[in-house]
């Protein structure tokens, strides 16, 4: 057995699904807009599974989901084997929101901010929980002086420090980082990726880190799901991912990483994305992805991507799954195009 097998899971999502009401043209229409259709996902200790696509794709539901903040319609997710109403310790699972300036209380001092997160948690007596707060602003890189200051008296790099602290507060074994730099300076960004790489090696902790940009995912993460309209449709380790993407969508999103060398991404040209998502009120039958597909329209859009809606599968032996008819011929599209320039 290795390392990795050997590891225990932290994480499992099995079949989430989660919907929302939606008002239709008519007043008594009902409408249903399906969030999350049937997600499934493990994560082990010590791992980073980076979530990626569009925006409204489904991965700040999951996220929330994860953490108890969402309920789900169907399916389940268990934190140490345990559900939302299960045994788990308090704390096991914790969030680092997308905005610093939103996510924090901006009346409360720092040192209240974090020391409540110590208080729940039960780690630290009353007169424990100054020396408590110290040292976790030091973990994130802030001084001490910090925590006599408010959240507004705060740059947007040490408001996200300090929403980590928080995090780090009650000793998780999980942390769901749902958009973390997004609304940060580039500079700024850049500091906060590496602080949280660095915290996941000294602390082992396990991450699920959700973003918008391939790029980040690919620093951050050691195994990445790629999302589209409330589905995972292709999911394995970020470098073989990144490297021979086997579903379109996941390829069009890869060749839009900036590069000073194109070859390195195995790519030479962008791959555009036509027109919006389809709205998840009224996904398209078969392949959701098949209004956009680059690769159906060379194909002559199929039958099969037009009627039956693929699922989730991989070669034998590869730990890479795409849910995708044509997988096998993304790559051969790929190479062809690579040839073409």
């Amino acid at each position: 057995m290795n390392a990795a097998s050997s590891r225990e899971t932290i994480l499992t999502v099995e079949n989430a699904c989660v919907s929302f009401p939606a008002r239709g043209e008519q007043p008594k229409e009902k409408r249903t807009i399906q969030a999350l259709d049937g997600v499934s996902l493990e994560v082990s200790e010590g791992q980073s599974l980076g979530i990626v696509g569009e925006t409204g794709c489904g991965k700040t539901t999951l996220a929330r989901a994860i953490v108890g903040l969402q309920s789900l319609s169907a399916g389940s997710i268990r934190v140490r084997g345990a559900g939302p109403g299960g045994a788990r310790r308090r704390g096991d699972v914790q969030m680092v929101f997308q905005d610093p300036f939103a996510s924090l209380d901006p009346h409360q001092r720092v040192r209240s901010i974090v020391g409540e997160s110590v208080t729940a948690a039960g780690l630290a007596t009353k007169r424990e929980i100054p020396e408590r707060v110290a040292g976790l602003l030091d973990l994130v890189g802030l001084s001490r002086e910090v925590s006599d200051r408010r959240a507004t008296e705060l740059s947007g790099g040490q408001r996200q420090r300090v929403g980590i602290a928080r995090a780090l507060a009650s000793e998780p074994r999980l942390i769901v980082c749902d958009e973390p730099v997004t609304a940060l300076d580039v500079s700024v960004q850049a500091q906060i990726i590496n602080l949280l790489i660095d915290l996941r090696e000294r602390l082992r902790l396990t991450y699920v880190f959700i973003a918008h940009d391939v790029a980040v995912v690919e620093q951050v993460s050691e195994r990445v799901a790629v999302m589209y309209l409330g589905r995972v449709v292709e999911t394995g380790p970020v470098g073989s991912v990144l490297a021979e993407p086997r579903h379109p969508y996941t390829a069009a999103l890869v060749s839009a990483i900036p590069s000073i060398d194109p070859v390195s991404q195995g790519l030479n040209r962008s791959i555009p994305l036509a027109g919006e998502p389809p709205s998840p009120i009224d996904p398209p039958s078969g392949c959701r992805f098949h209004p956009r597909c680059w690769l159906s329209e060379r194909l002559g859009r199929p039958a099969s991507c037009l009627e039956d809606d693929p699922r989730l599968s991989g070669a034998e032996g590869s730990d890479q799954c795409a849910a995708c008819h044509f997988a096998s011929v993304t790559q051969t599209e790929l190479a062809g195009q690579q040839q073409a320039v």
